[in-house]
């Protein structure tokens, strides 16, 4: 099973994610921080690429 990346931002899922490695859902998504849910900025301390927005 192929592991989830954040929509907004593109980090592969793992244990950094918020609520312990589940992410944060909005509208169906599951994104990795509600910094990228809300497009605020990725507030992931271990998030190393840029930001990307699907605009």
């Amino acid at each position: 099973m192929p592991k989830l990346s954040c929509p907004n931002c593109g980090m592969q899922q793992d244990k950094s994610w918020e609520d312990g490695g589940k992410g944060y859902m909005d509208d169906g998504d599951n994104y990795c921080c509600r910094g990228c849910a809300e497009d605020t900025g990725c507030t992931c301390a271990h998030h190393k690429g840029p930001v990307l927005n699907a605009d």
